[in-house]
């Protein structure tokens, strides 16, 4: 069951000052929020793009390899007909 509070506690809660405590956590609650998570999502962001950057760079030299391949049989008929 919920406690209701009168209209004179009410405004004695409005009218009084915060205290050290509740400016410091009102001030952590905040550097959290706008800080600590927004940089939290960024690793995430950057570890994906590390793992994208090395898979393709793989990518390019699996292609560069076949192509090297290639052109290795394709001309090799070039050379030894002389």
């Amino acid at each position: 069951m919920k406690f209701k509070r009168s209209a004179d506690e009410l405004q004695k809660k409005r009218s009084r000052p915060a205290s050290i405590d509740a400016v410091i956590d009102a001030l952590t609650s905040y550097v959290k929020g706008q800080l600590v998570r927004p940089l939290s999502g960024a690793g995430r962001w950057l570890l994906f793009g590390i793992v994208g950057g090395v898979l393709v760079g793989a990518g390019v030299v699996f292609m560069l390899l076949g192509l090297l391949r290639l052109l290795q049989t394709e001309l090799s008929g070039i050379s030894a007909a002389d």
